[in-house]
């Protein structure tokens, strides 16, 4: 039914026997083209091959007619998987399977979720309908994000280099969107939410509790302990056993799975509004894990030895406080009045606790605002800017991804390639101010909106639209000095997440009978006055 009436019989055409004699010589043509890059290039002509053979296949699966049935395709366990191993699983060591790329169980369970999703997507309308309905909700939201998508591919031809810019953004697109597509359709359903919220939690749990064992040891405790099964690139490994102290501070940084700290904080920053929020909620026997979560919180934090693992932590806590004071005070009348009063009056007093130990330690003051430790850091990302600004007069509208570094970045010694230690650059110089309005404005616009649900919200699950608010404001101030796009698919799973929340809360206020105004009273009838009064 997707079909116009007109392409339904084919082989009726005229032309018929002449498409059928030009497919046959096209598919002989891919044959021959794909035999040589793959005999002159090995696996490195991949690349090549698979540019005609993704498209002829998408085409083929994109016309396989619709099932008039309800899809049930086999992607929880995997999406659930996913999230988890793709943080757990060091990035930086691959199984060695010969003739093929890089390859790590992440990767493998993305593949699986790929396969799936072109099976599904294009015979199940069921299928499409539910992603829709979760990702859709908003359309501002998502209309931002689909004019940046357009404009990652519009600036491909003014890219600085063409050849990396347009594999790169079908790769981001890939890794991005398609464990966040199966994650909305498990969203439609609001029973899953809390599998979610879990299964992130656990993961940032286990994450830390891993940087526990490498504070201890003074290095990841699997460096040592790599079989020979395990590709790894020996001056990556080099980086990765090494302090990564800063100039002039020789402390060990923390950063469990992750290849650099900065990444791991990163992933603080999107986390631990998620992790706060469950422990507030935890009761019974869970408050002895709360009390437990709490040293464990601030161990991370500190040994990560970062402004941006400091940062969400103050930003968080105050976060959740302030919104909850907020929700309390002018959107909810009803209540107990005293209650009110005491509850307000604790958090108040713990924001302003915070506020003394901060300001009476001068420890604290640089961690979370910098000081001379930080200073060469700062003098980069100064010098970044610089370049960023001429490049912007140059170009506004975007010179393609992967352009930053050359146009931007500075050369860093240590790997011998250019880097930008800001996304806020990458995304300006690569689609320009259009494209970096489009894409932090969607995460930022789905912020204001869990917001707004937040202080009307009447139910638990409703409320953890409040640490999906923060985890995305606490993502664009951190992208601000860290430059790292494969935590983006976090970013848009929370998102996902909360715009799952916002479309049953809309449906939820729509079922509610709403309440007639009463009429003013204009005057009695005659004979009703005395009943009346």
């Amino acid at each position: 039914m997707r079909l116009l009436p007109q392409y339904l019989h084919l082989d009726q055409h005229a032309l018929w026997p002449l498409m059928k004699v030009a497919m046959f010589l096209t598919g002989v043509t891919l044959v021959m083209y794909s035999g040589l890059f793959v005999a002159l290039g090995g696996t490195l002509a991949l690349k090549f091959v698979a540019v005609p053979v993704t498209i002829f296949t998408v085409l083929i699966m994109w016309l396989l007619p619709d099932v008039a049935k309800t899809a049930n395709p086999p992607v929880q366990k995997l999406v659930w998987a996913f999230l988890a191993m793709n943080v757990l699983w060091p990035a930086y060591l691959a199984i060695v399977i010969p003739g093929l790329p890089w390859l790590t169980p992440p990767r493998i369970a993305l593949g699986v979720m790929l396969v799936i999703m072109m099976i599904y997507m294009p015979q199940y309308a069921d299928f499409r309908q539910r992603i829709w309905a979760v990702m859709g909700h908003d359309r501002v939201a998502a209309r931002l994000m689909m004019s940046y998508a357009a404009i990652t591919f519009l600036v491909i031809p003014t890219s600085f280099d063409p050849s990396r810019s347009a594999p790169y953004a079908v790769l981001q697109l890939v890794q991005t969107l398609s464990p966040v597509i199966l994650l909305a359709w498990l969203l439609y359903d609001p029973a899953n939410l809390p599998r979610f919220t879990r299964v992130m939690v656990v993961t940032v749990i286990i994450v830390m509790v891993i940087g526990v064992l490498e504070n201890y040891m003074q290095k990841p405790p699997w460096v040592d302990y790599i079989p020979s099964f395990i590709s790894l690139d020996p001056d990556r490994l080099a980086s990765i056993a090494s302090p990564q102290a800063r100039s002039g501070d020789t402390r060990y940084r923390v950063r469990s799975t992750f290849t650099v700290v900065l990444y791991f904080t990163l992933y603080l920053n999107l986390l631990m509004p998620l992790l706060m929020h469950s422990i507030w909620q935890m009761r019974k026997k869970h408050r002895f894990l709360a009390l437990a979560l709490v040293p464990l919180i601030l161990h991370t934090a500190w040994f990560a030895n970062a402004r941006t693992a400091m940062i969400p932590l103050f930003t968080s806590l105050f976060g959740l406080i302030g919104l909850n004071i907020i929700r309390t005070w002018f959107f909810r009348k009803d209540g107990d009045h005293l209650h009110k009063m005491i509850t307000i009056g604790g958090m108040v007093t713990a924001i302003l606790m915070a506020g003394l130990l901060v300001a009476s330690s001068h420890t604290l003051q640089l961690s979370i605002f910098g000081g001379g430790q930080h200073r060469a850091s700062n003098a980069t990302r100064d010098a970044q800017w610089e370049k960023t600004w001429v490049q912007m007069r140059k170009n506004p509208f975007g010179a393609g991804l992967t352009s930053a570094g050359a146009l931007a970045g500075t050369r860093n010694t240590a790997i011998d390639i250019p880097t930008v230690d800001s996304y806020w650059i990458n995304q300006l110089v690569d689609t320009g101010f259009l494209g970096f309005g489009c894409y932090f404005g969607a995460f930022l616009w789905v912020a204001w909106r869990s917001i707004k649900g937040y202080m009307k919200s009447d139910h638990e699950t409703e409320d953890w639209l409040a640490p999906f608010a923060l985890s995305l404001i606490n993502y664009f101030i951190a992208c601000y000095v860290i430059s790292y796009d494969d935590n983006n698919y976090l970013a848009f799973s929370v998102a996902v997440a909360a715009l799952s929340i916002l479309r049953r809360k809309a449906e939820r206020e729509a079922a509610q009978p709403k309440a007639v105004a009463a009429s003013p009273d204009t005057g009695h009838r005659p004979g009703t006055w005395v009943v009346a009064r």
